[in-house]
């Protein structure tokens, strides 16, 4: 069990499970903004704001009768935005924190930690051994013979890390993902493995400081492509 200034990184315990659900539930309401802003920037959206442009005044529009135009579209974006914070927590992407003793805990080569500051639970990560990895994804890493690491069965997911707003910046990700990693050594593992998106900076900056190498970029939809974000694949030898 570690400790970091007033937070205990501790096991998962039953009782914890509504808690469990509270931070995650945070975590995915907190990339709302950060995805509508990301999806903004996106460079189609973008040329099909243009396009709309030059329709629009081809056809003997005003630019200020375009204004209301933009603004039902921006709000289109930010309520997609909203839709996929809510599949994500309620589609079978975390279908695994409806069992955590069966996923995470009965397992030995498996875990399941909590952040606990003045007994409230505050943030979260999980590890669990990953099968068949895709080899050919990884052909063009950098990293030193990763295709033979990953053909190895011992082979660490780390997910479910998630700090709630108000405890970032105390280095609380920290202590969580070092106590993930020593659990991963004791178990013999030889290497973990991770998924972020564009949209964790902070953690994608984060994971890059311990150690982690970028493997792979690819697009993750949401909503049938209506919402495309881009996934950041990580993985650290050990």
């Amino acid at each position: 069990m570690a400790t970091f200034a007033e937070v205990v990184i501790r096991p998962w315990q039953p009782d914890d499970d509504d808690a469990v659900w509270a931070v995650l539930q945070e975590g995915s309401h907190s990339n709302i903004n950060s995805t509508f802003l990301l999806c903004l920037k996106k460079p189609v959206l973008r040329a099909l704001g243009i396009v709309v442009i030059l329709i629009g005044l081809a056809n003997g529009l005003s630019t200020l009768a375009l204004v209301p135009c933009f603004i039902c579209g921006i709000g289109v974006i930010y309520a997609l935005s909203v839709v996929s914070s809510y599949v994500y927590l309620y589609s079978s992407t975390l279908s695994d924190i409806k069992d955590i003793q069966q996923t995470y805990i009965s397992n030995p080569d498996n875990h399941f930690w909590v952040a606990e500051c003045d007994n409230e639970v505050v943030g979260t990560i999980a590890i669990v051994k990953r099968y068949d990895p895709d080899i050919d994804a990884y052909s063009s890493t950098n990293i030193d013979d990763l295709g033979s690491v990953l053909r190895q069965k011992k082979i660490a997911w780390l997910r479910r890390m998630v700090v709630r707003n108000k405890f970032r910046g105390m280095g609380i990700a920290k202590c969580l993902l070092n106590e993930s990693l020593e659990f991963c050594k004791r178990r013999d593992y030889h290497g973990v493995f991770l998924i972020t998106t564009e949209v964790h900076h902070a953690a994608r900056s984060l994971y890059s400081n311990v150690g982690f190498e970028l493997i792979a970029i690819k697009p993750y939809k949401y909503l049938k492509g209506l919402v495309i974000i881009k996934t950041y694949e990580f993985f650290l030898s050990l």
